[in-house]
């Protein structure tokens, strides 16, 4: 059977439904009502989907000293993974409400824990409604998972990289958030509005098409390719690392060297007042 490890697209989901090593994950979620995500799940969502919350089931809790989605302990993620009744041989397929925003974050950290058989939902829940495929409200039953942690290569950005790259400047950090977000111009989210020194802005909805699904292959490397990333030393961020984890799908859709994720990113770097910040005067 094929592995899907990148994307996967409406039809070929359909066709799998009944395969018993699928597993399938709804992550909907919206930050201004962090509530609705699972609202929406209870009222429908795709067969054979359990539910996973970005707060709760995706980030540790929030302390003083952290970002906004800091990560979760490996052991505590591992008894959620189980939970869903996911296992090694599992093949893992995880949707959002469309854009693959916040489903790229739990396939950043399925990968994290060493597990490959992983895609995204190309065009999420909208583009399976839009193509008339059955929906349920059904509670979902499943048998607890045997899953094992296997070390990977993924290595994270951490503060302390990034304030050596201040004066290094031996990688270019590339930011995910919306243009504004990242000139200061608007903040909706966070405390302080800018972006870290040095950093360019790649909003993740860049390689998109209207509908939320990602671009053609060729236009994403297209993307890339205009990009300064010629020593493939490269890193990505957001606002708390969510949508930083996008960019890091289409860097491997477009089949160049995976960048490193700050986990932290902007609302972690903010907490240390001594961190320089910029943005349009």
């Amino acid at each position: 059977m094929k592995d899907f490890d990148l994307l996967i697209d409406i039809d070929e989901l359909f066709k799998n439904l009944k395969n018993p090593n699928f597993r399938i994950i709804d992550t909907r979620f919206l930050l201004s009502d962090t509530t609705l995500g699972y609202k929406q799940y209870q009222l429908n969502h795709l067969p054979k989907a359990v539910y996973a919350h970005l707060d709760n089931d995706l980030s540790s809790n929030v302390t003083s000293k952290t970002g906004r989605h800091p990560l979760p302990k490996i052991n505590a993620l591992i008894d959620r993974i189980e939970g869903w009744g996911i296992s090694n041989d599992s093949q893992v397929i995880i949707y959002d409400q469309s854009n693959g925003s916040i489903a790229s974050r739990l396939w950043w950290m399925f990968r994290w824990l060493g597990h490959n058989k992983v895609a995204i939902l190309n065009g999420g829940f909208n583009k399976w409604i839009e193509n008339e495929h059955n929906v349920t409200n059904e509670k979902i039953s499943v048998r607890k998972g045997v899953f094992r942690y296997t070390k990977n290569n993924l290595s994270v950005l951490k503060t302390k990289d990034i304030e050596k790259n201040l004066i290094s400047e031996s990688f270019v950090l590339f930011d995910a958030r919306d243009n504004d977000r990242f000139l200061g111009i608007n903040e909706p989210i966070d405390d302080k509005a800018g972006h870290i020194p040095s950093s360019v802005n790649l909003p993740f909805n860049k390689f998109l098409n209207k509908d939320g699904t990602w671009k053609s292959i060729k236009e994403i490397r297209k993307i890339w390719d205009n990009l300064d990333i010629s020593n493939n030393t490269y890193g990505v961020m957001c606002g708390s690392g969510v949508t930083a984890c996008h960019l890091i799908v289409s860097a491997l859709i477009a089949d160049i060297p995976e960048p490193r994720l700050y986990v932290g990113s902007w609302s972690k770097w903010i907490v240390d007042p001594r961190h320089p910040i910029e943005k349009i005067t």
